[in-house]
């Protein structure tokens, strides 16, 4: 303990020393020079609440898997919001030309440029103020992207294997079967006006009651964390044009901006989900795009200043 005790100055002093050696956080960004296959190739990004693995195809298509940290399902497991795809047509990317996909630590963003010069640029950036992921596009040449809601949970359907805790075993039989887990879909919004989305809504809660059971804390009343936990997305473009349920276009432009919203409410009914998601968008929306993307900026920048210690090598300095 002795020992320990006496480090601790000695390396508070080395902290000190290598934080002096000031390098820019984006010294370290992530960089990469071609397009990724699938999700396998995929960059993270988030606010700490909203997080996205992105990626972008050879074909023009920039895909993500939107996460959030209370969108717990009715069998307990914590899921993917869903995945969201925007295609480019005209293709930007073209084969044997530059390619330039960037982690921008300092800013919170990802940024793609295709073309030398760059005739495409695409941000992608998750409000670190507001429940949104942003996405805008500036090109040379005129391009239409068309936004695509795609979910893999479509049907109700029966999960093979235990993907959670012990909880789903049954202890009330002999053999202390595996209950069945049954896996609800999501509900994609229908009658929507120059916008598409989905939730998903718990009907029912498998765990908390038997987890209470197990730990003799039946006498205690509590809400139940899981039902009637409702979650989902909405994504809005300017001049955007509903072609159906699941696809939301951006007209042929040199500019474009998609917004996609995200919301966790519990308890609530879908109806409630719905109108507080439309508050959320409105209260969004009645600021100013520019201010709140500075604000995001600032937000990172604050964050690295007070989070970031910066390390380098010394090799003159004697080991210790």
């Amino acid at each position: 303990m002795k020992a320990i005790l006496q480090c601790i100055p000695v390396c508070a002093v080395g902290l000190a020393a290598l934080t002096a050696a000031s390098v820019p956080v984006d010294a370290v960004n992530v960089v990469w020079d071609s397009p990724s296959a699938n999700h396998h190739g995929s960059m993270p990004l988030g606010n700490g609440d909203i997080a996205l693995n992105a990626w972008m195809t050879p074909d023009g298509d920039l895909q993500f898997y939107i996460s959030k940290t209370d969108v717990w399902d009715d069998n307990a497991r914590l899921l993917k919001v869903g995945k969201v795809r925007l295609h480019f047509e005209p293709n930007p990317i073209v084969t044997g030309r530059a390619f330039r996909q960037e982690l921008k630590l300092g800013e919170g963003r990802i940024e793609i440029t295709a073309g030398d010069p760059a005739e495409c640029r695409i941000v992608l950036w998750v409000d670190a103020n507001h429940p949104v992921v942003q996405v805008t596009a500036e090109s040379v040449k005129p391009v239409e992207v068309t936004a695509f809601v795609e979910l893999w949970r479509t049907n109700q359907q029966e999960q093979a294997e235990l993907q959670v805790s012990d909880v789903l075993m049954n202890r009330k039989q002999p053999d202390q079967r595996q209950v069945t887990m049954v896996i609800e879909p999501d509900t994609v919004l229908s009658g929507q006006r120059d916008r598409i989305g989905w939730y998903h809504h718990n009907i029912k809660s498998v765990g908390p009651e038997m987890l209470a059971e197990v730990q003799g804390l039946t006498g205690f009343k509590q809400p139940d964390p899981l039902l009637y936990r409702t979650f989902g997305a909405v994504i809005t473009a300017d001049k955007g044009e509903q072609l159906d349920d699941r696809r939301l276009r951006s007209p042929r432009s040199n500019s474009h901006r998609f917004s996609v919203f995200v919301l966790t409410r519990h308890p609530s009914t879908s109806e409630q989900w719905l109108g507080d998601m439309d508050k959320a968008i409105r209260r969004v929306e009645a600021q100013s795009f520019a201010p709140r993307r500075r604000a995001h900026n600032e937000w990172w920048k604050d964050f690295w200043n007070r989070s970031l210690m910066r390390a380098s090598a010394n090799t003159n300095a004697r080991p210790s």
